[in-house]
């Protein structure tokens, strides 16, 4: 590898990739966070206010996943994946599903140690953190490779 003028290192499209998609993850899951236990529990204010605010909100944070996981696709005029990438991939892949599985045993321990949790909550924070939960998962994915990208 090849150092640029300010110290940058070059890297590959995919390693590229993975970092602005893990970039974006990171942002928006920890936005979601911040908004699922920081600010909704304290206020009626999202569920006032469902279709000027919450929808919108939704369907941004649904293309952000999207828009990684296109990311992560879109490989135009590069070679074919080699091993190395394909073995990356696939064990990113298998720690994403790892995260999102963990994290749903503990909603579900959480739901069985308080059976009216999601009277209490509402209909909406239960699907934001269903969404925040797969957000999770995507920054594991996308960080799993950068690690692997970096460290070899």
């Amino acid at each position: 590898m090849s150092r640029l003028p300010m110290g940058i290192v070059e890297m590959g499209k995919r390693e590229g990739m993975a970092w602005l998609g893990c970039g974006a993850a990171v942002l928006a899951s920890a936005y979601l966070g911040w908004l699922l236990f920081g600010h909704w529990p304290d206020t009626g204010y999202f569920e006032a206010r469902h279709e000027a605010l919450t929808q919108p909100l939704y369907i941004g944070f649904n293309a952000v996943i999207f828009a990684v996981v296109a990311m992560q696709r879109w490989r135009p005029h590069e070679p074919l994946a080699d091993e190395r990438d394909q073995r990356i991939e696939g064990q990113a892949a298998k720690f994403g599903f790892y995260a999102l599985a963990l994290l749903n045993v503990v909603a579900g321990v959480a739901l069985l140690g308080d059976p009216g949790l999601p009277a209490r909550l509402g209909v909406e924070w239960m699907r934001y953190c269903l969404l925040w939960m797969v957000m999770l998962a995507l920054v594991v994915f996308t960080g799993y490779q950068l690690y692997r990208y970096r460290r070899g």
